[in-house]
């Protein structure tokens, strides 16, 4: 199988293209070259040079789109617009003119509107499953709205099979940016800053997120919307999440399959597992840093 990755040189692309091994043939599609692979062809170029992406993708099975800006920031709304929505459009572009049957694409939590809110709001309910809906005030979490808009005109007018993962916040492991957001998660002085509240109750492994896309790419019944993230909550008891941090929450959904183990995650990944046999396979307790972190901060607000 053939397969191109757009921001194959990035940290989710790199644990991509380990994942997916000799097995396969990767075109790795970056502003920069990556590491050297006897599977991997690098090709350069940017996300918005469609004819380049659309000449790289030229006899791949499959495309797995995650070239853009990763994360909110102010300063840079004009660029997240460019790069995120109109280089989301000339990727499944260059898909569709090159005959790729399947597209793939990072999209994220943010899509639905948590993390960047710019005044607090209430889930609607937990688990938060791929029915929920509130938009989004910020152009990150925007353009990954639009960017699932996008996608799905396209399959309908092209007959690509998309597949929009919706990420949690991607943790890596022996990463040092990873290790200074988690010894800063929990700090008291963050307890009302609304970015670091929804950071705290849902996360993503990497190397699992390399196992959902190569699902995106190989299962048959990989097609449409799923949320991606870990089998347990941060801590493992979601409660303290919601006792914590939404204890006006006015709806549980699967009561008492949540009360029966406290462990389960309050993004819910049930879709994706039940419908291409995701299982992830790495936990917040491989974090040592998190782990120490926890400990302070259930102390602090009193939990068990």
């Amino acid at each position: 199988m053939r397969v191109i990755v757009t921001g194959a040189a990035g940290g989710i692309g790199r644990h991509i293209l380990n994942y997916f091994g000799k097995d396969f043939k990767i075109v790795g599609f970056d502003t920069v070259q990556g590491p050297e692979m006897e599977h991997v062809e690098w090709v350069i170029g940017d996300i918005l040079d469609v004819d380049r992406l659309t000449q790289a993708a030229r006899g791949c099975d499959a495309m797995i789109h995650l070239a853009g800006i990763p994360i909110y920031n102010p300063d840079r709304d004009l660029d997240i617009g460019r790069v995120n929505i109109y280089g989301m459009q000339c990727a499944v572009e260059a898909a569709a003119r090159a005959g790729v049957k399947r597209f793939a694409y990072a999209s994220s939590i943010c899509a639905t509107s948590f993390i960047f809110w710019q005044e607090r709001r209430t889930p609607k309910y937990f688990p938060v499953d791929e029915e929920y809906f509130d938009m989004p005030d910020d152009i990150y979490g925007l353009s990954k709205f639009f960017n699932e808009r996008i996608a799905w005109a396209y399959q309908r007018r092209y007959g690509i099979e998309t597949v929009g993962l919706r990420m949690a916040t991607v943790w890596l492991p022996d990463h040092e940016p990873t290790d200074q957001l988690l010894r800063d998660l929990l700090k008291p002085e963050h307890d009302d800053n609304l970015k670091f509240r929804d950071l705290r109750w849902q996360y993503l492994d990497v190397r699992d997120a390399a196992q959902a896309f190569y699902l995106a790419v190989t299962h048959p019944k990989a097609v449409g919307i799923f949320n991606v993230g870990a089998a347990d909550s941060p801590g493992g008891d979601w409660r303290l999440w919601v006792q914590e941090l939404y204890p006006d929450v006015p709806v549980l959904r699967q009561p008492g399959e949540y009360l029966a183990d406290l462990t389960l995650p309050l993004w819910s990944i049930r879709k994706l597992s039940q419908e291409a046999g995701y299982q992830p396979k790495h936990s917040w307790q491989e974090y040592p840093v998190f782990v120490e972190e926890l400990e302070k901060y259930k102390e602090r607000v009193g939990a068990k």
